[in-house]
């Protein structure tokens, strides 16, 4: 998937209040983090346990830097010091932030405190072991890219759909990008980005707030940002345009990738926004009526397979991504085409008992699994945004109407920017 979406997932991603300023727990109380600092504690129903993030946003770059910069610093800070072998130790870099991971038993929280603190302190890796590094992320570009044209279609868009904002620069970047990166401009960038007042912890396991309170004393761990810096940025799409890419080269199997972002008629609240998204993404693949899915695969035998979702970029950006694979004999300007017809046709309003259905089978989901929340405010602080309390996010639920999601589902089909990419040699009908 494109953009912000491609790393923040696709999953039960109901909303929070961007308004919050107090430290949030599973249990939908409050309490204060120490010193009103950016520390959130999630319960994930381990036993013994416990797992830290440390989230660390930074300024976009050349291609591909923040991501060699994320090996640099956790070769130099934590490989080989804690959790070598622990496969939920570990770090990831997106379009904003690097995110540094370590998890292993309550009791040591203040000694993997102490171990994290490192990422903060200038880097010491030998030139060497840099150019080894250099060569891994080479080895992992092969794995996700080269090999993958979904992937390969992802970037290809990613500068015509987010021209000018964060999202537009590649993460991983291309062979030359990386072959270009060096240990001096890692140094540089890690001295402007790696500062604990910027930085956010989030705690998940069995521990208690008094628990993470001593620990960050006892490890000298710095102080962190504070709570109310957390802003996120506006997405600032620009004007509304189409483009057709092409992907021919080595794909097995022709496809379509239909992604479009479209601004709304008015700001919205970003949490309200991302549960009426969510819930018309699962409407929109249901195989129900009013959804795509029906008329292309369950249907129509138009797409042998398909995936849709709809995602908030921020308060008046939505994008709207689509994965198909054309059935036999159909071609992919036909497979478009009745895509686009079956998108105008969810505009002209869900159907009541399509709407009550799906509705009712996410939040009988989402609500029993206290892993869910952990996930969702992990995807919530990545976007430097104030996550919710369990209560607030009922609340939200609670509200969700037809009229909403029938409101999101026309906004689609107004003119965006739209990027279609067309792989596999086309079926002439």
């Amino acid at each position: 998937m494109s953009g912000f979406h491609r790393w923040v997932g696709i999953g039960l991603m109901l909303a929070g209040l961007a308004s919050i300023t107090s430290f949030l727990s599973v249990s939908g109380k409050r309490s204060e983090p120490p010193e009103e600092q950016a520390v959130f504690l999630a319960s994930d129903g381990s036993e013994g346990r416990v797992a830290l993030t440390l989230i660390i946003p930074y300024e976009a770059a050349q291609p591909g830097l923040a991501h060699y910069l994320e090996h640099l610093v956790f070769r130099s800070a934590i490989k080989g010091l804690w959790g070598d072998t622990d496969p939920d130790t570990n770090a990831h870099t997106n379009e904003n932030v690097i995110r540094y991971e370590l998890s292993g038993p309550a009791g040591d929280l203040s000694l993997m405190l102490g171990t994290l603190a490192g990422v903060f302190r200038p880097i010491t890796i030998s030139d060497q072991r840099a150019a080894d590094e250099r060569g891994i992320v080479m080895r992992e570009y092969d794995y996700r890219l080269a090999n993958d044209v979904r992937s390969r279609a992802d970037e290809a868009t990613r500068p015509f759909l987010y021209s000018g904002t964060p999202a537009a620069i590649s993460v991983i970047g291309s062979p030359k990008d990386i072959q270009g990166l060096t240990l001096d401009a890692a140094r540089r960038l890690h001295a402007a980005s790696h500062l604990p007042g910027r930085a956010i912890l989030q705690v998940t396991g069995d521990v208690t707030m008094e628990d993470v309170t001593g620990a960050l004393k006892t490890s000298h761990f710095p102080r962190l940002a504070a709570l109310n810096s957390l802003y996120p940025s506006p997405a600032l799409i620009a004007a509304p345009v189409e483009r057709v890419f092409t992907l021919w080269d080595d794909v097995a199997e022709p496809g379509l990738v239909w992604d479009e972002v479209v601004a709304l008629p008015k700001r919205e609240s970003f949490e309200h926004l991302m549960s009426v998204s969510e819930l018309l993404s699962d409407i929109l693949r249901s195989g129900l009526d009013g959804s795509i899915a029906k008329p292309l695969h369950y249907d129509g035998f138009i797409a042998r397979d398909i995936f849709v979702t709809v995602y908030p970029l921020d308060e008046s950006h939505v994008e709207v991504y689509v994965r198909a694979l054309p059935d036999s004999g159909v071609s992919l300007a036909s497979l478009r085409a009745a895509l686009e017809r079956a998108l105008q046709d969810s505009a002209k309003g869900i159907p009541v008992r399509t709407f009550a259905r799906v509705h009712k089978r996410i939040t009988d989901i989402w609500l029993e699994e206290p892993r869910w929340f952990v996930g969702y405010q992990l995807r919530r602080l990545m976007l430097n945004r104030m996550p919710a309390t369990l209560t607030e996010l009922k609340d939200i639920d609670d509200n969700l109407a037809l009229a909403d999601v029938n409101h999101l589902a026309a906004s689609l089909v107004a003119p965006g920017r739209l990027a279609v990419v067309q792989m596999g040699r086309e079926v002439q009908e």
